[in-house]
């Protein structure tokens, strides 16, 4: 099987080493060294110009001198296609490569999970591996249904792994586009799993609408060559800088308008800035209160004992999908749902969030149900409700003692706050 080491060229294409070299860098990788010294223009020459970094989170080529990084990957059999690691995000309804750096570290410990062989990246634990995103821990289990997990909120998407046949990747798909997508993404940083590979609004027209106020970008002057813009990798020092009101970090203004022009929240922490519109379709939300005086009360919500409860009824009638869903002109199936919330102020203050995401159409898609595997079904957006008053958090009820907490996050993740 042959194994050829790459890297990023700036139109976000991937290109092999030499063969020598590449056997070079394979051999140090395979002797499980943490890096090895290489000259890229002669492998056998004596003095090294670059250093190629495994153990870094982002494995990359370093230039001597000017101390510039790119990614490096490690393609197995590249006439055959490579392989990508993608993320389902429901608002869109669409698949997304993971950020270079991270696919490299998935594949990695799926390597070792596959092979009686060790893998250089360690898993976390059978059939999976950890992640950092955004400063955000997430656990990938690759037993049956590939699903990551927000460590913290517990939060999942559905994960897949693809061969790409070759030049049709992320990276040359990238270079390909004309547009605000085609933003190289930072070989350090992890800044975002939606970097280059989210389609500019063109394409994306219907699925999901976003807008951003302009006042979000506050000028800035760098007076240092130490910081570099998050997304193009170039010093900010005498650039048009602009630092983003909410989280302050700083970006090239050119850079940042274009990000914008995609998704609207900063790729460094994920700030919202923008107003995220998904494509739940036409329907009713509505709210009623059962008071603990009601025959209907029963026994209450579990963990709140005498305490109002919140109900809330979804219903969307079966219809015929629109041009912002994924197949428009098929009849897709309704349903209804019922939630609860304790009549408190915390449940209060989730209900009020519920509203403003059910106004911009962010609680619900037309798509495939993770649970029962139907196609053209309004299924939820990926904000969790509890659907029962009792049995915990492996019933969808109650008692939940970290519900709010992330039932608030995953709001926050679609703007809503």
């Amino acid at each position: 099987m042959a194994i050829v080491w790459e890297w990023m060229t700036d139109a976000l294409l991937w290109k092999p080493y030499s063969p020598a070299l590449s056997t070079a860098i394979e051999a140090s990788f395979s002797a499980h060294q943490p890096s090895v010294d290489v000259c890229i223009a002669s492998p056998s020459a004596p003095v090294p110009t670059h250093t190629i970094t495994f153990q870094s989170q982002s494995p990359c080529q370093t230039t001597w001198g000017s101390g510039r990084s790119r990614p490096v990957r490690r393609n197995v059999d590249p006439q055959t296609g490579t392989v990508e690691w993608q993320w389902w995000e429901d608002v869109s309804q669409q698949w997304h490569p993971y950020d270079v750096s991270i696919n490299f570290q998935i594949e990695s410990a799926w390597g070792q999970c596959h092979s009686s062989a060790n893998a250089y990246f360690q898993a976390s634990a059978p059939g999976g591996v950890s992640i950092r995103i955004h400063h955000r821990k997430f656990t990938i289990e690759f037993e049956a249904d590939a699903v990551q997990k927000n460590v913290f909120s517990h939060f999942s998407r559905k994960v897949r792994r693809r061969v790409v046949p070759p030049g049709t990747g992320a990276g040359a798909s990238a270079a390909a586009m004309v547009g605000p997508a085609a933003l190289p993404s930072a070989p350090h940083a992890s800044l975002s799993q939606q970097a280059v590979s989210v389609p500019p609004p063109s394409v994306a027209a219907g699925t999901v609408s976003l807008s951003y106020d302009a006042n979000d970008l506050q000028p800035f002057v760098e007076t240092s060559d130490d910081n570099d813009c998050p997304i193009c990798v170039t010093s900010l020092r005498e650039r048009n800088s602009v630092m983003l009101a909410k989280c302050r970090h700083v970006f090239c203004k050119e850079c940042i308008m274009r990000w914008f022009e995609t998704r609207p929240t900063c790729p460094v922490c994920t700030m919202a800035y923008g107003v995220i519109t998904g494509i739940q379709p036409n329907g009713t939300m509505s709210v009623r209160i059962i008071p603990t005086d009601s025959p209907e009360f029963g026994s209450g919500l579990e963990g709140f004992p005498g305490v109002d409860i919140i109900q809330i009824h979804y219903n969307f009638p079966s219809g015929i999908q629109g041009p912002e869903h994924p197949s428009p002109g098929r009849r897709y199936t309704g349903t209804r749902r019922v939630a609860y919330l304790p009549f408190t102020k915390e449940g209060e203050d989730v209900l009020s969030l519920l509203k403003t995401a059910w106004d911009r159409r962010l609680l619900f898609s037309v798509g495939t149900s993770i649970t029962t595997g139907q196609r053209d079904v309004v299924t939820w957006s990926g904000v969790h409700h509890k659907t029962n008053t009792w049995g915990g958090p492996t019933n969808f009820g109650y008692p939940d003692a970290t519900y709010f907490a992330r039932v608030k996050a995953e709001l926050a993740e679609k703007g809503v706050r």
